[in-house]
């Protein structure tokens, strides 16, 4: 098994619920401003992208999170960027 394949296992495992995008998807349609549970999914949807994972469901809870936490989703976004580089 390789180390990609070990990860996305280890991920489907123990981080289903943030993989799943209809749980992301439900704190649009719950207009969910939790910031503590929404830093927790863009940790994680963060992490997953570093393996080419996640990238639109990142980016997209990234763009809500931009109206509740400005600040806050500017440090998410660079750090998106500095994967990306």
């Amino acid at each position: 098994m390789s180390v990609l394949s070990g990860t996305i296992r280890h991920i489907c495992i123990f981080h289903p619920y943030v993989y799943n995008p209809t749980k992301v998807d439900q704190l649009f349609e719950n207009k969910n401003e939790d910031k503590q549970i929404i830093e927790r999914y863009l940790d994680t949807l963060l992490s997953l992208t570093m393996h080419g994972i996640a990238d639109k469901l990142f980016i997209k809870l990234l763009d809500y999170y931009k109206n509740i936490d400005a600040d806050g989703a500017e440090f998410y976004w660079n750090e998106y960027d500095k994967e990306e580089e």
